[in-house]
């Protein structure tokens, strides 16, 4: 998801990793039994791919469900978190494309939203400013587990446990994804959800199927920047987890409804 340049002009392009980077656009051929119908009663879009996977975007709200076998699996953006801080004209507009700033309660843009919000053009950090040409940048939005009985992943910490920590929304509990060297990163304790090396944004949610059957939910996250995961519920309910990162593009690949050993093929066919 980018903005619309026939709105902001060419004054910037948010930055697309490459295809072939990192996503293999020539291991995932398009799906041949894919049917499309639109409801204008419902306004709704719906995909069915195959005999399982049914994808359904409700343009209004811009929720998108996905379920497998008539259980949804997936939900993105139910908790209304999506987020884009768009393009600023000048230097230090609060808002963005020219919108007053009486226009903020309406928009998606936390940096247009009332009050102050330092470091919205420039950061510093012992003595150094990151300084930030076009403005806040921030991208983000919510993806829900339905009946999440556990959650792995979002590699590349300092844990002992391969069982992810839900832990709610504080500073200390947010995972953090940034490429850097951290060589006396914690091992547990409460920093361990920090960034150390690279970045490899998946997350697996195991789920109750019917019966007494049970599979797992996945995503991929392709944002390189400085990016926060907040994870919430899980454990018998609903798994709510929050992606935002710092600039780029909202841009992800879902992996509903799979066995284990099934998302990791698929994750490595995709990765390349």
């Amino acid at each position: 998801m980018d903005e619309n340049h026939a709105i902001v002009g060419f004054i910037r392009t948010r930055y697309v990793i490459p295809s072939g980077d990192i996503i293999q656009d020539d291991n995932m051929p398009l799906a041949k039994d894919l049917e499309y119908t639109y409801s204008q009663e419902e306004k709704t879009s719906t995909f069915r791919v195959g005999k399982s996977l049914v994808v359904t975007l409700m343009h209004d709200d811009v929720i998108l469900t996905v379920a497998v076998d008539g259980q949804i699996v997936q939900t993105i953006n139910s908790k209304k978190r999506l987020v884009i801080e768009g393009t600023r004209y000048e230097y230090s507009n609060k808002c963005p494309f020219n919108l007053p700033d009486r226009y903020d309660a309406k928009y998606i843009d936390p940096a247009c939203s009332p009050g102050t919000h330092d470091g919205s053009w420039a950061e510093t950090y012992e003595g150094y400013t990151d300084a930030k040409p076009h403005g806040p940048s921030l991208v983000g939005v919510d993806v829900t587990f339905t009946e999440a009985y556990a959650a792995y992943g979002l590699q590349e910490r300092g844990t002992t446990s391969s069982k992810l920590k839900i832990g709610g929304t504080s500073d200390l509990s947010l995972y953090r994804f940034f490429n850097l060297d951290y060589y006396a990163y914690p091992v547990d304790g409460d920093r361990a959800q920090g960034a150390i090396y690279g970045a490899i944004p998946t997350l697996t949610a195991v789920q109750e199927g019917p019966g007494s059957t049970t599979f797992t939910s996945s995503l991929l996250w392709v944002n390189p920047s400085d990016t926060l995961v907040s994870l919430t519920g899980c454990c018998g309910e609903d798994l709510i987890t929050t992606f935002v990162s710092e600039s780029g593009v909202i841009d992800f690949l879902l992996y509903p409804g799979m066995k284990p050993q099934e998302f990791s093929t698929a994750y490595h066919r995709t990765t390349g």
